[in-house]
């Protein structure tokens, strides 16, 4: 993979926030991952500047907000992606994982056919705009000779499974149309923000158990409405939104990049859990 080009794997995407310590025991809460996750800033922070009224952020201020999030591929000893997919007119493309448990189990199968397989993580904003954004740019780029491409066209990041029928039941009882197979859609509450970096922002949740339990088991009832990635990008382009939008990662992806930087287990029981395993075990592209 070329420099320009190459994927940058971040060993730790998320680092704890000021005066936060690491996750390292069984005593903290899931909620409290979530919110430190919502908190930390990427490995390489690039604040957000205010925008003027009624204008949208720059290119620049919506990718810091896209590199709070982790997202993982399968690649070769190059660190170059592989197509793990093929159509029915035996066209190849490949997924950048929002859940590490779908990147693992894809891992597991290209490492039966190629032993120095690994799994690389990075954050969304380093592919987010290099993706196609139709199928006639997805069928633009050139098929490879190899299994592995580095042409971001050949790629779409995978939705969690399970989380669009909880989005279009809600989207069902407020009128509105079902999202698409491949949309990734984002759970918010209108009534909920957090305090990050000193600013009240509304956080938008990849999973709905995660912002249920944001929210608390004990809270009053909460509206909870959907949107979907893209919709959003293109809102913090186009309007300045109030509160700001802050992209959550999901929880369990955030354990796994916090557990890789770490080196340790957070849960009893851990060596059972092959998310686990795969943090403290498995080689990751550019840490080998």
């Amino acid at each position: 993979m070329s420099s320009p080009t190459r994927l940058c794997v971040l060993v730790v995407l998320l680092t704890t926030a000021p005066g936060t310590a690491l996750v390292t025991d069984a005593s903290v809460s899931r909620r409290d991952l979530l919110v430190r996750g919502a908190a930390a800033a990427p490995l390489v922070f690039r604040p957000v500047r205010p925008a003027a009224a009624e204008s949208g952020l720059s290119r620049e201020a919506i990718e810091a907000k896209l590199s709070r999030v982790p997202v993982f591929a399968v690649t070769n000893r190059n660190d170059q992606p592989y197509l793990t997919e093929v159509d029915d007119r035996g066209r190849r493309s490949g997924f950048f994982f929002l859940d590490p448990r779908e990147a693992i189990a894809t891992y597991k199968d290209v490492k039966a056919v190629d032993p120095a397989a690994s799994l690389s993580v990075v954050s969304l904003d380093s592919i987010w705009f290099r993706l196609p954004r139709s199928t006639e740019e997805a069928l633009a780029a050139p098929q490879p000779s190899a299994g592995t491409s580095t042409d971001i066209r050949l790629f779409e990041v995978k939705p969690f499974d399970g989380e669009a029928p909880e989005a279009n039941a809600i989207l069902k009882r407020t009128g509105r149309p079902a999202l698409g197979a491949k949309i990734i859609p984002l759970f918010f509450s209108p009534s909920l923000t957090l305090p990050v970096d000193g600013l009240e922002q509304r956080p938008y949740f990849f999973r709905l158990e995660d912002l249920k339990t944001s929210i608390g088991q004990d809270a009053a009832p909460v509206t909870v409405e959907v949107t979907d990635l893209t919709t959003m990008v293109e809102q913090m382009a186009a309007t300045s939104l109030s509160p700001p939008p802050l992209l959550v990662a999901a929880a369990e992806a955030a354990a796994l990049v916090e557990r890789m930087g770490t080196g340790t287990s957070s849960a009893v029981g851990a060596r059972n859990d092959p998310l686990e395993q795969l943090a403290l075990t498995s080689p990751f592209a550019g840490g080998r």
